[in-house]
């Protein structure tokens, strides 16, 4: 893999295989989190629940997550196949498989409907780049950039998903200081879809 492949390349399965070893589990597990919320509109309630539950424990400083996952795959016997492998895929202890399979069954139900999984796999690729960054260049982050604003903007994007208010950010960190081209860049790229456990996001509020 190299830096231009990493931001070129639609093959979302290798990028994950490629990244996992540097990837923490809070962002493995925020990438099965992520591509399982694309087909929320598909299924019940129980997914949603689901969803929440993960990502609870996606920020909960312990490890072994996966054992205490509460929702009852029995619960879905009379569910959507889809669902049940999407349950399956967030309640898997090990976060690199939670993040294949819940990848892997998210393109597989969208192929299964539309023939087509493009759209799919461009999106989990935009999540790998939108989670980790350029793995090929490390950023600094000055804690004078952390202000009020700053920090109320990215918290509540983090805890809405709703991340339009990027390009506010970008204001609020530049008008903190903050000369960061990658930071700026990335906040206002209009094309990278976003989602919680963003990279910039995630050295706003201190997160790993």
């Amino acid at each position: 893999m190299t830096e231009n492949t990493w931001f070129t390349v639609i093959a979302p399965e290798h990028m994950l295989v490629w990244i996992a070893k540097q990837c923490p589990e809070r962002k493995l597990r925020l990438y099965a989190i992520a591509c399982c919320r694309r087909l929320t509109h598909r299924c019940s309630n129980l997914l949603a629940d689901a969803l929440a539950e993960a990502e609870t424990l996606a920020d909960q400083p312990t490890s072994g997550k996966g054992n205490a996952f509460r929702v009852s795959r029995a619960a879905l016997r009379w569910g959507a196949r889809d669902e049940l492998g999407l349950v399956d895929a967030l309640a898997e202890r090990d976060p690199f498989r939670s993040a294949q399979l819940a990848s892997d069954n998210v393109i597989a139900a969208v192929t299964a409907r539309n023939s087509s999984s493009w759209e799919e796999r461009w999106f989990q690729a935009q999540c790998l780049h939108d989670l980790v960054g350029n793995p090929f260049r490390s950023t600094s982050f000055t804690a004078a950039w952390r202000t009020e604003t700053v920090q109320l903007v990215a918290k509540q994007m983090y805890e809405t998903h709703e991340f339009s208010g990027m390009p506010v950010l970008a204001d609020a960190l530049q008008e903190a200081g903050c000369d960061s081209a990658d930071i700026l860049d990335h906040c206002r790229d209009m094309s990278q879809a976003h989602v919680r456990g963003c990279w910039v996001v995630d050295l706003v509020l201190g997160k790993n």
